[in-house]
């Protein structure tokens, strides 16, 4: 099996680890070690891909675009300049190449009985288990395979935390992430290789990675859920991605990302959705690793631009890909609305007990991509004479909670301005309903629904629009 050709392993982070090696100023051919990192990741490639067919593509490529990006976020930050003080250490840019290479690497490790045993008892997938658990994989793999690496065990678990460290929780700059001893006692500054680590991978947001013909066939065959739609599609719109760097006192490296959206009446329309949740990861990644970025530089916020294209699609999400859930005591109320609701979203799924939905709700987060919750549901406990309103408050927080990526609508009949307020504070949209006794379902659905798509819209979802210029004829999708 050929494993060194998808392209030449090049870029500024290779160039020093192979000067060094050719200088002979540096003990251990750290290039083959490098070398035997990225094949230790090709090896595992089809596995990774057979079990995550829903995920953006976590592949050679990707771990060579995230190489990549490291190399120009510490060439940009003159962290590989012989005149920074800060500079890299030799011994640190292997260490940050092979990270790149086999942080992923426990998308392909399984654990059998153990995964099966936890996917039954959160309700979710069992690949979805080792998603979560990837990046713990990861380090316990390069720990397991340290003689294999070349490592002795000291040098595993660095490599092994830089792994950990591109999407974990624990905060950098604290233990266990600090500097720790190399060779010849030069620190391996553990942190901001895991700070560049977190940004290079978070970079890699360009549409080869989420190729349309395959995101098609994944639509068709029921493989998305709402959180793999939405990274598909903030990779689907996003043309490229470059790292600039501005001089002065310190130096900004600034992510520029140019985002292509499709011509059309609406192109600005898309460009500030996907901006929008464009910014929403990266600002969440940067600031987690702005405290431990000292060595003379820091990541500024990043920089967008429009580039409008023909034959993009031109919807993000159809109507028949939205699914709802509605949540309501009233069944006759459920009923009449529901059916209305189908005739315009694909998929609504209705309970009339609050307990119920939020168990659907904690068990299948990613099922849903808006819940509409009646706040007016006496036969829930709440304080006296608030008649439940306290309770359907509750339940809208305990949403929040649960299904971060799920849209949540407030329906309610009163308006009443204080217990609207915190339903707004539990992160919902307000919609009155119910507004006559009798009204018509058709009137309701049509309220409810013109809100469901605004809580889309601030999601960075667009559902199927309509043209203006052709009376109503939904926009198709070309293609690309």
């Amino acid at each position: 099996m050929q494993i060194f050709n998808a392209r030449p392993v090049s870029n500024a982070l290779w160039e020093r680890l192979r000067q060094a090696d050719d200088d002979h100023s540096w003990p251990g051919e750290l290039t083959l070690k490098a070398l035997l990192a990225r094949w230790f990741f090709a090896r595992n490639e089809d596995m990774v891909l057979r079990l995550h067919p829903q995920m953006t593509l976590h592949d050679l490529h990707h771990a060579e675009a995230v190489a990549w990006n490291a190399a120009e976020l510490a060439r940009t930050s003159t962290l590989l300049s012989p005149q920074n003080a800060q500079m890299l250490g030799t011994e640190e840019v292997y260490y940050l190449l092979a990270a790149c290479y086999l942080h992923d690497i426990g998308m392909g490790v399984q654990h059998g009985e153990q995964d099966r045993a936890e996917a039954a008892r959160v309700g979710i997938s069992k690949n979805e288990v080792i998603r979560r658990h990837h990046h713990e994989r990861s380090d316990d793999f390069v720990r397991q395979h340290a003689g294999e690496l070349y490592l002795d065990g000291g040098q595993a678990a660095i490599l092994g935390l830089l792994c950990k460290a591109h999407c974990s929780s624990e905060v950098l700059g604290k233990p266990p992430y600090v500097n720790r001893a190399g060779l010849f006692g030069k620190p391996v500054r553990i942190a901001l290789l895991a700070a560049i680590l977190r940004i290079a991978d978070e970079l890699d947001l360009d549409h080869t990675r989420a190729p349309n013909s395959v995101r098609k066939l994944l639509d068709n065959t029921g493989w998305f859920d709402s959180i793999s739609r939405l990274h598909w599609l903030k990779h689907y719109y996003t043309l490229s991605t470059t790292i600039e760097a501005t001089h002065g006192t310190e130096i900004a490296v600034t992510p520029r990302i140019v985002i292509r959206v499709p011509q059309s009446p609406n192109s600005e329309y898309y460009f500030q959705r996907i901006k929008s949740l464009l910014f929403r990861h990266l600002d969440k990644e940067i600031s987690s690793v702005r405290n431990v970025v000292t060595s003379g530089f820091y990541f500024g916020e990043p920089a967008f631009e429009m580039s409008v294209q023909e034959n993009l699609t031109q919807r993000l999400l159809t109507r028949d890909h939205v699914r709802l859930l509605i949540v309501d005591d009233n069944t006759d109320y459920l009923g009449q609305v529901v059916g209305a609701l189908k005739a315009r979203f694909g998929h609504v799924t209705a309970v009339s007990s609050p307990l119920d939905a939020f168990v659907l709700v904690t068990r299948n987060p990613e099922r849903f991509h808006v819940g509409i919750i009646d706040l007016e549901m006496p036969d829930l406990p709440g304080e006296a004479g608030d008649s439940g309103m306290d309770a359907g408050t509750a339940l809208i927080s305990a949403f929040s909670g649960v299904a971060a990526d799920m849209a949540l609508v407030a329906n309610t009949g009163h308006a009443n301005g204080g217990w609207q307020a915190k339903a707004i504070e539990a992160g919902a949209h307000v919609v009155r309903t119910k507004f006559l006794r009798g009204a018509d379902p058709d009137v309701e659905a049509g309220d409810l629904g013109a809100t469901v798509e605004k809580a889309l819209d601030l999601l960075g979802y667009d559902i199927e629009r309509e043209n203006d210029d052709d009376q109503g004829k939904k926009v198709s999708d070309s293609g690309s």
